[in-house]
């Protein structure tokens, strides 16, 4: 696959996740997945993998933004260079969409993030959206187990 210039398929990266997340430390801990899953197909298969996140997090930002965000990083760091990363916006306003309603229609675990906000409010309003879903688990758990 290298040599050809191919990515990992990804059936193949999905059960390489799903390793990983089985893992001590991340059981114990818990897990982050950035810039992951790309696709639809990637979702569905993390979700037929056992992989439900509690919070899927979108940070709203436009593809003039980003641009804006790494010019001074264009010519050293690789994700800022100008033909890589238009690449990577247009296959991400290609697929996120269907990315996002995959996880708001199937688990209702979509967290929408003003991007153009402080890192504070991203920051806050990220915990606000974990707390308020372990706070749910904690009560469904508490009536289960009453009733």
């Amino acid at each position: 696959m290298k040599k050809e210039g191919r990515g990992i398929e990804d059936t193949f990266l999905v059960r390489l996740i799903v390793k990983r997340l089985q893992c001590k430390d991340v059981m114990a801990n818990g897990w982050v997945l950035e810039d992951f899953p790309k696709t639809r197909q990637q979702a569905a298969f993390l979700g037929r993998h056992g992989v439900t996140p509690n919070n899927v997090f979108h940070m709203r930002i436009s593809s003039a933004e980003v641009y804006k965000r790494t010019d001074g990083e264009k010519d050293e760091v690789f994700g800022a260079n100008r033909t890589i990363l238009s690449s990577r916006l247009r296959n991400m306003e290609t697929n996120l969409p269907q990315v996002l309603a995959f996880y708001q229609r199937l688990y209702n675990s979509l967290v929408e993030i003003d991007g153009f906000k402080s890192k504070w409010f991203m920051q806050d309003r990220a915990l606000t959206a974990i707390q308020a879903n372990i706070h749910a688990k904690q009560k469904f758990a508490r009536n289960y187990f009453h009733i």
